[in-house]
């Protein structure tokens, strides 16, 4: 088992592929990590021969981390990183990132060391930031779950260690996915992972502290984002100011790399359905 390396996941449509081997060649780019590409369907159908060369390996997901019966759960691998990751230290990402080329992943992983399990966090309880999803009633969730403290997060980022609190940590996050007690919210007509890691922390204890690592225009608009480690296209749409400051990163990344951007950035509303409505 290696030490640390990262990993992204794709499925469905074949763009997200792409998102990931940009966001690969972007870290890449300028510093070494080992970087794990799990795919499911035929997201990796786009990727030329290069951009498969960015990646550690491509696994293929299995049906058992992404699916409930015939229907896809495109956020269910989250819960699930603990038993995917080949790494001793990890960070996952969304694949609709890319990295600051000012900031080093691996001090990043430097200054996390020891603290078993990061993820971005907006706040606890009524001292949350009000522009982002609790995904449901924070009393209802006291109450069927006998927590008090309930984190807000965001899971676009996660940092965890191989160690008992982070499988415990992920096993009643798994629970909570499959089961939630709670009425809740729905994102793209999916339960939100982060619901459930919410909830997970508070059974289990585990205080985080204030964090976000990964500038995203839609809570951070008058931040310079060069003070992030990394640059968040996530949501449906995008403006054109963001697109710019992208496709800049992406475009310097594979040129550096001695390699051809074939793309740049589209809206995910208009490739995935389910998005449209948001």
């Amino acid at each position: 088992m290696k030490e640390k390396g990262i990993i992204l996941i794709t499925s469905g449509h074949p763009y997200y592929g792409k998102l990931a081997a940009s966001l690969a060649a972007s870290i890449l780019a300028h510093e070494f990590i080992p970087i794990t590409l799990y795919v499911h369907g035929n997201s990796d159908l786009q990727l030329t021969t290069d951009e498969r060369l960015l990646f550690d390996s491509v696994k293929p997901l299995q049906d058992k981390y992404i699916m409930n019966g015939s229907k896809v759960l495109p956020f269910m691998p989250k819960v699930c990183l603990n038993k995917l990751s080949p790494y001793k230290n990890t960070i996952y990402l969304d694949v609709d990132i890319a990295w600051n080329p000012k900031r080093s992943v691996n001090e990043l992983f430097k200054s996390l060391n020891g603290k078993q399990f990061v993820t971005i966090c907006e706040g606890y309880n009524e001292r949350i930031n009000k522009h982002y999803q609790t995904w449901a009633n924070i009393d209802d969730i006291r109450k069927v779950y006998n927590i008090t403290d309930i984190p807000q997060t965001r899971t676009e980022f996660i940092y965890f260690e191989k160690c008992e609190l982070t499988d415990a940590i992920f096993s009643k996050a798994l629970q909570v996915f499959k089961n939630p007690m709670v009425k809740f919210t729905q994102y793209s007509n999916h339960i939100p992972d982060e619901l459930a890691f919410n909830i997970a922390l508070a059974v289990n204890k585990h205080h985080l502290d204030v964090y976000c690592p990964v500038y995203w225009a839609y809570l951070h608009k008058g931040q310079q984002w060069l003070n992030y480690y990394a640059y968040s296209m996530g949501g449906a749409i995008t403006t054109t100011e963001q697109k710019r400051i992208y496709n800049g990163l992406i475009h310097n990344a594979y040129s550096k790399l001695g390699m051809k951007m074939s793309y740049q950035f589209r809206d995910k509303k208009y490739f995935n359905k389910k998005l449209q409505m948001i």
